[in-house]
C-alpha cells in the first residue's frame, strides 16, 4: 500500500520482484542499480542468504511525474527463491504495491515457474491480501534468459502463468535487454493505482462526509445535540478539519491540527486554500506546528493568526521542537514530551470549547 510522506511530499510505492530461485531477480535490480544515475537513487542493501541476495533500493523517476504535487519513490525489492526462504519471501511481499514475477525460460525451469506462482499465491492469501486487493497490485511478467538456444516459446509461458494478460516482457536480465522496459511498466502501473482515490478525494468530498458524519453523529440518541463536536487532524487531516468546520458550523466547536499539511496553499489567496474557510466556521482553533515545517513555511503561522484574528475565532498556535510527525508513537520521529504536551493542550481545547 502506498506511503505518504507529507513533509518531504512524497509518495512511496514497494516494487517485490518475484519468481524462482536464480531466475534473474538480482540481475535485474543489480543492473538497475547500475543504470540509474547515482542522484536518483539510494544505496543498494542486502541481506545474503546461503546461494542469493535478497536486494532492495529506493529512486525517484524521471518521468512517472507528480500525484498532486507529490513526487513519487520508487522502492524495489527481490525475494529469495529457495524453498527454505518462504517466510522470507512473506515478510518482503507486505504492503506492497506492484509485482514483477521473473520466470526462467529454460526448459528444465518450467515446473519451478509454476510453483513459484503458486507459492506467490499462497503468500498473498496468507498475508490477507483480499481479490480486490490483488486487482490493485500493478502486475508485470517478465520472461528471462531469452538468449538460450532452447529457450521455452514465450506463448507456452504466457499460457501457464500469465493468463489472464498482464503487461509482460522478454528478457535478457544479464545483458540488460528489457529490463527497463519492465520497470517502466510496473511503475505506471503503481502510479495508476491513485488515481480512482485522486480523483475521490477534494474539500468538496471532505464537506459531504463531515455533514453525512455529523447527521448520522446526532441521530444517535446517546448524543446531545446542545453540545459542541470538536474535530483534529494529524498531518493531511489538518486541511479535512477546516474543511468539517466550515460545511457544519453550527455544530463543529473546536478544530485542531497536528503537523497538519498545506493549511496555507502556496497561493495563500486562493479561496480554497483551508485557512480561507476559517471565517465560515465558528470554532476555537489549535494549531501544533513541526519545527521543520515551520523552517519550509515560516510566514504560514502569520498567516493563520491574521486569519483567526479578523474572523475573531479564538485561536492558539505554537511551532513544537519536533519533527512533521511527532505525535503517533508509532513513527521514527516521535517526540514524548511534544506528542504529551499537544494532548494536553487538545484536552484543554475540548474541555473549554465543548463545555
Amino acid at each position: 500500500m502506498a506511503l505518504i510522506n507529507h513533509r518531504a511530499r512524497e509518495i512511496h510505492f514497494k516494487i517485490v520482484y518475484y519468481g524462482p530461485s536464480l531466475g534473474g531477480k538480482t540481475t535485474n535490480l543489480k543492473q538497475l542499480h547500475e543504470r540509474l544515475p547515482a542522484e536518483r537513487r539510494g544505496k543498494m542493501l542486502s541481506i545474503a542468504t546461503d546461494h542469493e541476495r535478497t536486494l532492495f533500493f529506493d529512486f525517484l523517476p524521471f518521468s512517472l511525474g507528480e500525484v498532486q504535487g507529490y513526487t513519487t519513490r520508487i522502492h524495489l525489492y527481490t525475494t529469495p527463491g529457495q524453498a527454505y526462504y518462504r517466510l522470507s519471501r512473506r515478510a518482503v511481499l507486505q504492503g506492497l504495491d506492484g509485482l514483477v514475477f521473473v520466470a526462467d525460460s529454460h526448459p528444465a525451469r518450467e515446473g519451478a515457474n509454476a510453483e513459484s506462482l503458486a507459492d506467490l499465491d499462497e503468500h498473498l492469501t496468507a498475508i490477507g491480501t483480499t481479490p480486490e486487493q490483488r486487482d490493485r497490485i500493478a502486475w508485470v511478467f517478465q520472461y528471462n534468459k531469452r538468449d538460450l538456444p532452447a529457450a521455452l516459446p514465450v506463448e507456452r509461458l504466457r499460457r501457464a502463468l500469465n493468463p489472464r494478460g498482464a503487461t509482460d516482457f522478454e528478457a535478457v536480465a544479464s545483458e540488460g535487454k528489457g529490463i527497463s522496459e519492465t520497470l517502466r511498466a510496473v511503475c505506471k502501473g503503481v502510479i495508476a493505482q491513485m488515481t480512482p482515490f485522486r480523483k475521490g478525494m477534494s474539500p468538496a468530498t471532505d464537506m459531504s462526509d463531515a455533514k453525512t458524519f455529523v447527521a448520522w453523529l446526532d441521530a444517535q440518541p446517546q448524543v446531545n445535540k446542545n453540545r459542541k463536536v470538536g474535530v483534529q487532524g494529524y498531518c493531511m487531516g489538518g486541511p479535512m478539519s477546516f474543511h468539517t468546520a466550515s460545511a457544519v458550523p453550527d455544530r463543529i466547536g473546536a478544530v485542531a491540527t497536528f503537523h497538519g499539511g498545506n493549511l496555507v496553499a502556496m497561493d495563500p489567496t486562493s479561496p480554497t486554500s483551508p485557512h480561507n474557510l476559517a471565517a465560515a466556521t465558528k470554532a476555537s482553533f489549535l494549531i501544533a506546528i513541526a519545527e521543520n515545517d515551520d523552517k519550509s513555511k515560516p510566514n504560514d503561522k502569520t498567516i493563520l493568526k491574521e486569519t483567526f484574528d479578523k474572523a475573531k475565532l479564538s485561536s492558539e498556535i505554537e511551532v513544537y521542537p519536533a519533527a512533521h510527525g511527532w505525535c503517533p508513537p508509532d513513527t521514527q520521529v516521535y517526540n514524548e514530551p511534544a506528542a504529551e504536551k499537544a494532548w494536553s493542550r487538545l484536552l484543554a481545547l475540548y474541555g473549554k470549547a465543548l463545555a
